[in-house]
């Protein structure tokens, strides 16, 4: 399964309201995650072959250039790997985090820094980095891998996107609950700073958002999650 996001940004689709990386102050610097999006890096020749291959049957979808030679690549799934495939020939895989639950899907983010996030979602959505033709988990400050569970335990937690023209980061989506407040409920969103070679990430701008009912705050939190605002091609499980 393919679903094609396009290039709407997320002030297009939430109005001027809307948490966008310019709203934080930050340059735009790198192309935003679109299909076929040409990305340059260091690596202008693309990543080298690997040797490997992606197993047979596994979902591909789109990736855009993931290693800078120019080149359309794909992200893929099967039924326990998920990974990158390059023009070039160059294949990455990571074991599937998620331990039964939904079908998993995948997708390509390019980041700021000329990262590129693979994005898990399944139960959970989990994020890895491909960076300088290495693919790594990208893990918090306690070394566990970033991960948000969507709804399936509390806090609700979900990623993602801010992007504008030319420029996207990973949006952390949490929702509150404070009665100190008359709008008891709430949206936070943190951008997240994923590290130069993809493997760890840290909080940066973030802003909050007050509701009068869960309802409003979790419609809120939906509109601003990846499905609406991140995903461009994704692999699904079949």
């Amino acid at each position: 399964m393919r679903r094609t996001l396009g290039t709407k940004t997320v002030a297009a689709m939430l109005g001027a309201g809307a948490l966008t990386a310019g709203s934080l102050g930050f340059a735009a610097t790198a192309h935003a995650a679109t299909g076929g999006t040409a990305l340059t890096t260091a690596s202008s020749k693309g990543c080298a072959p690997t040797g490997k291959h992606v197993p047979k049957g596994a979902a591909k979808a789109d990736a855009g250039d993931v290693d800078g030679d120019g080149r359309n690549d794909k992200v893929w799934v099967s039924d326990d790997r998920k990974g990158f495939q390059t023009a070039s020939g160059a294949v990455f895989s990571q074991k599937i985090a998620n331990a039964g639950g939904p079908e998993v899907g995948v997708f390509a983010v390019h980041l700021a820094n000329d990262v590129v996030a693979l994005v898990e979602q399944g139960r959970t959505t989990y994020v890895s980095g491909l960076a300088n033709c290495k693919l790594k988990k990208t893990v918090d400050g306690k070394g566990d891998q970033i991960g948000f569970n969507r709804g399936f335990s509390s806090p609700y937690r979900d990623l993602g996107c801010l992007a504008d023209d030319d420029y996207t980061d990973l949006n952390a989506l949490t929702l509150g609950h404070n009665t100190k407040y008359k709008k008891a409920w709430s949206v936070q969103q943190t951008v997240l700073k994923v590290s130069a070679n993809g493997g760890k990430a840290t909080n940066g701008a973030s802003t909050v958002k007050r509701y009068p009912s869960r309802a409003k705050a979790l419609k809120a939190l939906d509109n601003l999650a990846s499905s609406k605002t991140c995903s461009t091609e994704i692999a699904s499980q079949v």
